[in-house]
């Protein structure tokens, strides 16, 4: 018996997929890759950018656009762009939102600011706008772009630190004196903005990432040494950077490397891997020719000149750097304070009473003069203005000249970063013995003989603890120990061999009276600069 035939076999529809959205998201991909040739997304609140036409639409004669390479993942180095791939958008992201009361700039991350950058993240934010790191696709590097606020008072005060920042690349247009470079700058919808090399973390990102511990004798040395050669070459400009501090001292180089310290220590700190380092942030800076009666600097940074309203000049930087140094030795920073009156008696218990040189270069109406006891002489007397806030640039902003005597003299200081190397001083640039006088005594040439610097002789005329505002405040004041306990007790061990060189160094850039400080390049050849770790 024959057996019916069986019907054809039909293969099984597809199982409908459960993830629909992930469907979507794969089918997405391709319109999302090519993001950066639309202009990223739109920021909050603006209208989306209009779609770009079909492809029926273009002229079939228009040559076909290569695909814009994007930027490469963060680990590694991204590889430079061919001159073939170097490709632009055909338009910049869309038109920003209306900047906030306070004129920072609107954004998204994978905007573009310009055809050329795209924006990667935030590096950070300050009173004068933002810096955000970008992918340059000319050069194929990241960069970091300072994007002022759309503020008159701070797009003027941007136009002063192009000038600055100008200055330094006409003189160093290779960047050896550890000062960040200007690649170029340009105006984005009402916001001024600069391009820098894209750099490492600050010396304040190393301090806290580690607890805030010390950090090696080599190091610091080191970082003495850059630094001491950044302010020679800006002083020797006449340029007073005067927002010397950790977070403005960044490292070359990304690079982050796991150090035993101290010796011998189970723990391991995250050391720059580069011992590299670049002064950046001249937003501050100032000519020495103009007048200096402001307040300036960082509260923990500022020297004693300047919270005495006496005028500043140029040995306002040294007295930063020495504070600075103090912070990488000990991990704390040295006046840990937000008051005038407290800061000073800070800086008596450290260094001794502020000398009468210094008191008598107060200004009659300034509130300092009421804080010292028989306090003779006047601002009229040593040139310097009666008024507070006015011009004290009398014979260089203090009562004493600090700059150069002449232009002469200023002339063979300009010549340093002609003819000088990083790390060699040039003592004959000093103009003859009334600026040898001025600056003090040259440094020890050994570690094992050194000179004590000039004691005081008067007894201190603070009123304190009388003007104290607080009992904390005076309890605050009672725990600042002098420059040579707080190293002993809060410093590293391996530092007390070179105790009395370290302390030398420390004490000519914190002297009280600025000019007892020294120069930056007179400093250079101090013998802490030369000692081996």
């Amino acid at each position: 018996m024959q057996s019916a035939p069986m019907p054809p076999r039909t293969r099984a529809a597809p199982r409908p997929t459960t993830r629909p959205v992930a469907n979507e998201l794969a089918q997405a991909r391709p319109a999302a890759a090519e993001a950066p040739a639309a202009g990223g997304a739109s920021p909050p609140g603006c209208s989306a950018p209009p779609p770009p036409k079909p492809a029926d639409a273009r002229s079939s004669s228009s040559p076909k656009r290569p695909r814009l390479r994007t930027p490469p993942k963060r680990a590694g180095v991204p590889a430079p762009l061919s001159p073939g791939q170097l490709t632009f958008p055909e338009r910049a992201s869309g038109p920003p939102c209306a900047a906030t009361a306070a004129g920072h700039f609107q954004y998204s991350v994978g905007d573009n600011l310009t055809p050329r950058f795209k924006i990667m993240r935030k590096l950070g934010e300050g009173t004068f706008g933002q810096v955000l790191e970008c992918w340059d696709r000319r050069r194929g590097d990241y960069v970091a772009v300072k994007v002022i606020r759309a503020v008159p008072k701070y797009r003027e005060a941007a136009m002063t630190e192009l000038r600055v920042l100008r200055t330094l690349a006409e003189h160093d247009p290779g960047g050896r004196w550890r000062c960040a470079r200007l690649l170029e700058w340009f105006e984005y919808r009402g916001h001024v903005c600069m391009v820098f090399e894209r750099l490492g973390p600050s010396l304040f990102d190393h301090l806290s990432r580690n607890g805030y511990a010390p950090f090696p004798l080599d190091l610091v040395r080191d970082a003495a040494r850059q630094l001491l050669e950044a302010l020679a070459f800006l002083h020797s400009l006449g340029l007073v950077h005067t927002d010397l501090k950790p977070e403005n001292v960044l490292q070359r180089g990304l690079g982050v490397a796991r150090v035993s310290w101290p010796a011998g220590s189970r723990l391991a700190q995250r050391l720059p891997a580069s011992n590299a380092l670049c002064l950046i942030d001249f937003g501050s800076a100032a000519w020495d020719a103009d007048p200096h009666a402001g307040v300036v600097s960082t509260r923990h940074y500022r020297a004693p000149e300047v919270v005495l309203g006496a005028g500043w000049s140029w040995p306002a930087d040294l007295w930063s750097l020495g504070c600075l140094l103090v912070e990488l030795l000990t991990g704390d920073a040295l006046f840990a304070t937000h008051e005038n009156a407290e800061h000073v008696a800070m800086m008596e218990r450290v260094l001794g009473p502020i000398p009468d040189s210094l008191l008598r270069r107060i200004p009659r109406d300034h509130e300092a003069r009421a804080w010292f006891a028989g306090v003779s002489g006047g601002a009229a007397a040593v040139g310097t203005s009666d008024k507070v806030g006015g011009s004290a640039h009398a014979n260089g902003g203090g009562g004493m000249s600090i700059a150069p005597k002449s232009a002469a003299a200023a002339k063979k200081e300009r010549t340093f970063a002609a003819t000088k190397e990083p790390g060699v001083g040039n003592t004959a640039t000093q103009s003859g013995d009334a600026d040898a006088a001025m600056h003090g005594s040259p440094p020890p040439t050994s570690d094992a003989a050194q000179p004590p610097l000039p004691a005081f002789q008067q007894p201190s005329r603070l009123r304190w603890p009388e003007i104290a505002t607080s009992k904390k405040s005076v309890k605050a004041v009672a725990k600042t120990l002098d420059l040579a306990s707080l190293l002993m007790r809060r410093g590293d061990p391996s530092l007390r061999p070179h105790l009395d060189t370290i302390l030398h160094l420390l004490r000519t850039l914190l002297a009280c009276e600025p000019g007892r400080r020294g120069t930056a390049l007179q400093l250079l050849q101090h013998p802490f600069l030369q000692l081996r770790f």
